[in-house]
């Protein structure tokens, strides 16, 4: 009896491992795709920019947490830069705005390579390519 449990355990821990892991590639897939709309919409020029990141950040939140894994905290930032250029953070120089995107571009920094997504990393640091020069051109003073 024990063996047969334990061969239905080992035959279904086995079925279910390669689900997960097109699971996660599917969720790294998602969220590269997104990325990638991001970043073209900041470098798109600012007479685009605002009607492409109103599109671009819709469901931001749903693409990094509902994808049934839990991403790196720098693939997580991708929601704070949303929110902050959706708050004009580049036009205001509000403090709080400021703060959060030099915590995002801390956070995308630290990207490191993902087995599932090769260019999840590459995007990422561009991203923070991108916000550095806007921060440095917004909020440094």
């Amino acid at each position: 009896m024990r063996l047969i449990s334990l061969l239905i355990a080992t035959t279904l821990a086995i079925s279910t491992a390669p689900a997960c892991a097109r699971d996660k590639a599917q969720a790294w897939a998602k969220w590269v795709e997104r990325a990638g709309r991001i970043e073209a919409a900041m470098i798109s020029g600012e007479e685009v920019f605002k009607p492409l990141l109103k599109s671009v950040c819709s469901g931001v939140t749903g693409t990094v947490i509902g994808q049934g894994f839990q991403f790196p905290r720098w693939a997580q930032s991708l929601i704070q830069v949303c929110t902050a250029l959706k708050d004009d953070w580049i036009y205001s120089s509000r403090k709080r705005q400021c703060n959060d995107v030099k915590h995002a571009i801390r956070a995308l920094n630290e990207a490191t390579p993902v087995a599932e997504a090769p260019a999840a990393a590459p995007v990422a640091l561009r991203i923070a390519a991108v916000l550095q020069s806007a921060y440095e051109g917004g909020c440094v003073r």
